[in-house]
C-alpha cells in the first residue's frame, strides 16, 4: 500500500518507531534553535514595521547631537544598536570609528595649519584651505561615504 503501514485485514497499523540517535537529536535541536532565532528576528521586525505604520513612519532624527538651544535642528536619524541586525553591528560601529577619525584628522590638520600660520605669514593659503577642508569635507564625507555604509546595513 506504499504508506509504510503493515495492513491487517481492515485494520491499518501505523509503522513502528525509531529511536533517534544522538547525532541527529542535535542536529534537529541546531535546527530547531536557528528557525527559532529567525523567527524571533521575523516577529521585531514585523513589531517595528507595525509601528512604524501606526506612527507615520518618522524616526526621530538624532544626529548630531546638538544642544536644545541651538537654532539647528538634528538632521538624521542615527541608532546603529536599533537599526543595524545584532551581528553587523560593530562593522557599522567601526565605519562610523573611521568617519569620525577622518573629521578629526580633519581638524588636527586646521590646527596644524594654524600653528604653521603662525609662525610663516606667507602659509595663509594653506590655512584658508584647511579650513574649506574641514568645512566641505566632513559633512560631504558622512553624507557621500557613512551614511549610505549604514543605511546598506540597515536594510540588509
Amino acid at each position: 500500500w506504499g504508506g509504510g503501514a503493515a495492513v491487517d485485514g481492515d485494520r491499518c497499523c501505523p509503522p513502528p518507531l525509531q529511536k533517534p540517535t544522538p547525532g541527529l537529536t542535535a542536529d534537529l535541536q541546531r535546527q530547531q534553535e536557528e528557525l527559532e532565532r529567525k523567527a524571533a528576528e521575523l516577529d521585531r521586525k514585523e513589531r517595528e514595521l507595525q509601528n512604524a505604520a501606526i506612527g507615520g513612519g518618522a524616526t526621530v532624527n538624532n544626529w548630531p547631537p546638538l544642544p536644545s538651544f541651538c537654532p539647528v535642528k538634528a538632521c538624521f536619524h542615527h541608532d546603529i544598536k536599533g537599526d543595524i541586525p545584532h551581528d553587523l553591528q560593530k562593522t557599522v560601529t567601526v565605519m562610523y570609528y573611521l568617519w569620525m577619525m577622518s573629521a578629526g584628522v580633519l581638524f588636527f590638520n586646521l590646527l596644524g595649519s594654524l600653528a604653521w600660520f603662525t609662525v610663516n605669514v606667507d602659509m595663509g593659503t594653506h590655512f584658508g584651505l584647511s579650513i574649506l577642508w574641514l568645512l566641505l569635507f566632513t559633512p560631504c564625507s558622512f553624507i557621500c561615504w557613512y551614511r549610505p555604509v549604514y543605511k546598506a546595513f540597515r536594510s540588509d
